[in-house]
């Protein structure tokens, strides 16, 4: 299986120019598909244009998504195979995925072995600020998306 997460936005590249230094001075290939959103976040409108889209039943990935109290590995591998049987239903070949560190493991596990490739978000931080009428600064962070790394 192809380890790559390819969206709009994520720049796949051919190859490694090695008389240049090992940098790549071709076109990035840009590839689009259907990545199903397993996080409990509504993807952002860059994540939607790479892709991305919502589950049939957002409510019940957000119920597998959130721990109220401390799982067992049972509990966490079970919660991992709802979530990629749920992707595998809907037919994906990609999910992102955040959340829980507890639970990418297994959710990365179970996603694989179902042909799934999960996916994990990169975002840049960008500072913000702000002046108000007053003359204070509200400094606010703003996340860019800029495109998916393979979990």
């Amino acid at each position: 299986m192809e380890r790559l997460c390819s969206s709009v936005g994520r720049q796949l590249f051919p190859g490694v120019n090695p008389e240049n230094n090992g940098v790549d001075t071709r076109k990035p290939l840009q590839r689009r598909r259907k990545m199903l959103n397993l996080t409990q976040h509504n993807p952002t409108p860059a994540q939607k244009k790479a892709g991305v889209v919502e589950p049939n039943d957002k409510e019940q990935v957000r119920a597998l998504l959130t721990f109220r109290d401390m799982p067992t590995p049972e509990d966490l591998e079970a919660r991992a195979d709802a979530l990629a049987s749920l992707a595998a239903e809907q037919g994906a070949k990609e999910a992102m995925i955040g959340g829980a560190p507890y639970l990418m493991e297994p959710l990365s596990k179970a996603l694989r072995a179902r042909g799934i490739q999960p996916c994990f978000a990169f975002s840049q931080r960008k500072a913000v600020e702000k002046v108000q009428p007053d003359g204070t600064v509200v400094k606010t962070q703003v996340f860019e998306h800029l495109g998916f790394i393979p979990a």
